[in-house]
């Protein structure tokens, strides 16, 4: 059934984007919202776990062809540049979440295949990460919901007015601005990827990197302010919103305590 259905909302005829969402109101259902290339990457990032616990192999023509069309977007740059700018960051523009997710599939991938250009791959786009960064005193970010350019500018997504003002590459300020509304999340995927490159290649880059990541993470402001209930703002692992968000934010807080044996941090998560 999963795999049916990560396979099943790929478009092939639009660089293999995701049918972003149903209306089941009507017969046939129509599709309400454009295809979205935000979404791709966590499907190839799943379906190798899904085909290693069922061994399926239904619509594997659909999952090589998504793959080849990310591979076709990834530059010598390490960037991985958007075909098409529907419904998520504009066309290309290279979206750091994007990057992050599809290079953790690569690892997905290459440890189904064994096949070490996967890793070849992973290094790129790891590299892409570094450079997109931009670094404030001592912490990093990447700015949410955002694009960026060939020409180095940063350009807000195509989803629709922020709910709360956020003009990019402006540092955010707490979590809740933009569209989704969810700061922490857009760096998790980045966090992650860079925590994985030094777990595996002893990247120092990568770790720095992450460790200025981390001191945005910190940050109160993107963080519950419960110091009227006693709570530390930006220790209590307080957060409300977006729960997927919120949880993929968790998830890379805690894989960069493991990687760097951060107390702090894995309690936080």
């Amino acid at each position: 059934f999963a795999i049916n259905g990560l396979t099943g909302d790929i478009d092939p005829d639009k660089f293999y984007s995701v049918l972003f969402m149903f209306a089941w109101m009507s017969d046939p259902p129509t599709i309400p919202v454009a295809n979205t290339w935000n979404l791709t990457c966590k499907n190839l990032r799943a379906l190798p776990w899904m085909r290693t616990m069922c061994g399926s192999d239904q619509n594997l023509d659909i999952e090589s062809g998504a793959m080849k069309a990310h591979l076709n977007q990834l530059s010598p740059d390490g960037l991985l540049y958007f075909p098409l700018g529907m419904e998520g960051v504009p066309k290309d523009t290279s979206y750091p979440t994007v990057d992050g997710l599809t290079a953790l599939a690569m690892l997905n991938w290459y440890e189904r295949s064994g096949n070490v250009v996967w890793l070849d791959d992973f290094k790129l786009l790891s590299m892409g990460l570094r450079k997109m960064a931009i670094t404030v005193e001592d912490r990093a970010y990447y700015p949410p919901e955002s694009g960026y350019g060939k020409d180095g500018n940063w350009k807000f997504t195509t989803r629709g007015k922020a709910n709360m003002p956020y003009n990019p590459p402006e540092e955010p300020t707490c979590e809740v601005q933009g569209f989704e509304q969810c700061v922490k999340f857009e760096q998790a995927a980045p966090l992650r990827t860079l925590v994985r490159d030094y777990q595996l290649f002893g990247n120092m880059e990568s770790l720095e990197l992450a460790k200025k990541l981390y001191r945005f993470y910190m940050k109160s402001g993107m963080w519950e302010d419960l110091t009227k209930e006693g709570y530390p703002v930006n220790e209590g692992g307080i957060w409300s919103g977006h729960f997927h968000g919120n949880v993929a934010a968790m998830h890379a807080l805690l894989e960069y305590g493991i990687a760097t044996n951060d107390e702090k941090a894995k309690q936080i998560a």
